[in-house]
């Protein structure tokens, strides 16, 4: 252990730098979740929905699958 070490080092902390970085990271994913969130309000979409709301039962024909894992394009491996 050096002079300069904190007590967050010796109780397995992050060092400054490493606390910095990760504080930064932290704001940008907020900026980017509000900046999400401000775009949606703009737009003013009559509501909002998701995937999870959606009805797949309504469309005839349709065969709703539980994920886009198995899609080549999205790097999924094919299931038999």
């Amino acid at each position: 252990m050096n002079q300069y070490s904190t007590p967050a080092d010796t109780q397995g902390g992050l060092d400054h730098s490493r606390y910095l970085l990760r504080l930064v990271e932290l704001e940008l994913i907020d900026r980017e979740r509000r900046m999400v969130e401000r775009r949606i309000r703009a737009a003013r979409f009559p509501a909002v929905k998701s995937l999870d709301t959606f009805d797949f039962a309504a469309i005839p024909g349709h065969v709703h699958h539980r994920g886009l894992a198995g899609q080549p394009a999205l790097g999924g491996a094919r299931r038999a």
